[in-house]
């Protein structure tokens, strides 16, 4: 996080859904689990990697997912 903002920087994540949309109806083959579903920032938009419940995005933002 930085700043004030209490969100993630997520701007390799934005770029990637940005392509996705051009390529994807939707950016996504559910909408279940559309990244137009959540926040920006709050749920990851593209997995990079994951270890147990922890996994990170494209950004390198750590989220503990439940």
């Amino acid at each position: 996080m930085h700043g004030e903002n209490r969100y993630p920087v997520i701007e390799q994540s934005n770029q990637w859904y940005a392509r996705a949309l051009g390529l994807i109806p939707s950016a996504t083959q559910t909408l279940a689990k559309s990244p137009t579903q959540f926040v920006n920032g709050v749920a990851p938009k593209y997995l990079q990697r994951g270890q147990g419940c922890h996994a990170w995005d494209v950004d390198g933002n750590e989220y503990i997912l439940t």
